[in-house]
């Protein structure tokens, strides 16, 4: 190779890392600022509101280039089925028309909550939870387009509602302490079944975990017991349908939370941090389960319980978000959830 080549490369990757740097700062969770020329905005938005301008985030935490031209495309029966984007590098790329995708972009999408107040929703219900807590939380693209997803109507068969329904759960949770709007949103997942059916089974197991987590911590140790053994059951169902090993290896899955620890470091390492945040919230949502299913056989772990405790606020940190709704409404929250734990228990 020669000097010139090396000296090209070294710059190349000087760059890189520079650029890296600067994406995965924990400063630039909300705001980024590359050199100058790259939009302000980091929001989640639905496919098929891509626009002219939006770069899309990789899992670098570095955007592609500018969308060129975005129009939506129609399947043999006249359904809308994809979005067909062009880059102003000409590539192309497809995005399912219902998926969510991550974006940088310059447009203010506050508007958007207008039209989700004008949706009707029963009061009460998960739907109103999720239109209130957008309405709390305006900041919270993502938020926003969860619940502009669902509070038409939850469809309980549909997995990606349940998928929308389990991240706003834990987004409530977590990265707000905002368990008022909380309890509706579980209590749809929770009363889901595995009924063979794998893919809808994911978020109910993690919605059945995060209820008993937030059970235990009101002191509910009753209810925390019943939504544990209620993920046991699915549990078990499902390693009922699993071929001969893969039944040894789930067991093992539950009893040992996954903890992604190596997978967190090289992340660090490459001063990724909105791929080291998604790594925390495997690891978070694998030690909730197993803590839950640990408690249905009365063999619980205090390392696990004290790990949970010690990456929640690591977890609340890395995702920059304010939380100014939290002390409004403790005690609210503590009433309601004391409430949805006696409507479990007397069930």
């Amino acid at each position: 190779m020669s000097q010139t080549q090396s000296t090209a490369q070294a710059q190349t990757a000087q760059t890189q890392a520079a650029a890296q740097a600067q994406a995965g700062s924990p400063s630039h969770a909300a705001t980024v600022h590359f050199d100058g020329r790259f939009p302000r905005h980091r929001q989640a938005i639905p496919a098929r509101n891509i626009t002219k301008g939006d770069r899309f985030m990789h899992r670098s935490g570095l955007p592609s280039e500018p969308v060129q031209s975005a129009r939506v495309v129609k399947d043999s029966f006249g359904t809308d089925a994809y979005v067909d984007v062009v880059l102003e590098d000409g590539s192309r790329a497809t995005v399912a028309i219902n998926s969510t995708i991550r974006v940088f972009t310059e447009r203010n999408l506050g508007p958007g909550i207008d039209e989700l107040l004008a949706v009707p929703v029963e009061e009460g219900s998960a739907e109103a939870a999720l239109v209130e807590a957008a309405k709390a939380h305006r900041k919270d693209a993502q938020l926003l387009s969860a619940a502009l997803r669902v509070a038409p109507g939850i469809n309980t068969r549909a997995g990606s509602h349940l998928d929308s329904l389990v991240w706003a759960a834990f987004q409530l949770a977590v990265v707000y302490e905002d368990t008022e709007f909380v309890w509706p949103i579980l209590n749809v997942l929770t009363q889901q079944s595995f009924e063979d059916n794998a893919t809808r089974w994911l978020p109910t197991r993690y919605g059945l975990a995060l209820a008993c987590w937030l059970a235990r911590q009101a002191a509910d140790h009753d209810a925390a017991t019943g939504y544990a053994q209620q993920l046991k059951g699915g549990e078990e169902a499902l390693i009922a349908t699993l071929p001969g090993t893969a039944r040894e290896i789930h067991r093992r899955q539950l009893e040992h939370a996954s903890l992604y620890d190596r997978e967190i470091q090289r992340a660090r390492d490459s001063l990724n941090a909105p791929l080291e945040l998604e790594f925390r919230w495997s690891r978070l949502k694998s030690l909730m389960v197993t803590t839950a299913y640990r408690l249905a056989f009365e063999r619980e772990r205090p390392d696990f319980i004290a790990l949970i405790e010690r990456e929640l606020p690591i977890i609340r940190a890395a995702s920059g978000e304010p939380r100014e709704h939290h002390s409004t409404h403790q005690h609210a929250a503590e009433r309601h959830a004391a409430q949805q734990h006696a409507t479990f228990r007397s069930n």
